[in-house]
C-alpha cells in the first residue's frame, strides 16, 4: 500500500512541551503560539513522527497495533499528520528518506579514504625516518 505521501517523513519538533491529563495530551510549540490537544491515539501517531518513518510506515504500524486494514485508516492518519504540520509542530514534513544503499556506499568510500590516508601516512613516516 503506497499512498501519494510516501515521500513524507514527519518529525516532531524538538522542545515540544507535552503534558498528559487523563486521555488528552497537550502539545505546545516552544517558540510560537501553536498548540494541539490530542487523544491517546493521536499521541501514539505523534510519537511515531521521528523522521525515520514515512506516512505509509506510520499507517502500517498503527494498523498492525489495532488489527485494522491500513486502507481504512489511511485518510484519517494523513489528515492528522497534515493538521499536525499546520500547527508547526512537525519539522521536515517533506524530508525524503536517505537512500540506505547510497549512505552505505558513502561510508564505504569514507572507510577506503581513511585506509588510504593511513597507508600514505605510514609511507611518509618510513620515508622521513630513512637516513
Amino acid at each position: 500500500m503506497k499512498s501519494d505521501v510516501s515521500a513524507i517523513y514527519p518529525k516532531l519538533m524538538s522542545g515540544i512541551y507535552h503534558r498528559q491529563q487523563g486521555d488528552k495530551h497537550l502539545l505546545l510549540h516552544p517558540n510560537k503560539p501553536s498548540w494541539l490537544v490530542v487523544n491517546n491515539l493521536g499521541w501514539e501517531i505523534t510519537k511515531l513522527c521521528d523522521g525515520t518513518r514515512d506516512a505509509d510506515e506510520i499507517i502500517s504500524v498503527i494498523a498492525a497495533r489495532y488489527c485494522m486494514s491500513p486502507s481504512l485508516i489511511q485518510n484519517d492518519i494523513i489528515t492528522y499528520l497534515s493538521n499536525l504540520s499546520n500547527t508547526s509542530l512537525l519539522l521536515n514534513y517533506t524530508k525524503k528518506k536517505v537512500n540506505k544503499r547510497a549512505a552505505a556506499l558513502k561510508r564505504l568510500h569514507l572507510n577506503i579514504l581513511q585506509a588510504q590516508a593511513y597507508m600514505v601516512e605510514q609511507k611518509l613516516v618510513r620515508w622521513l625516518t630513512k637516513k
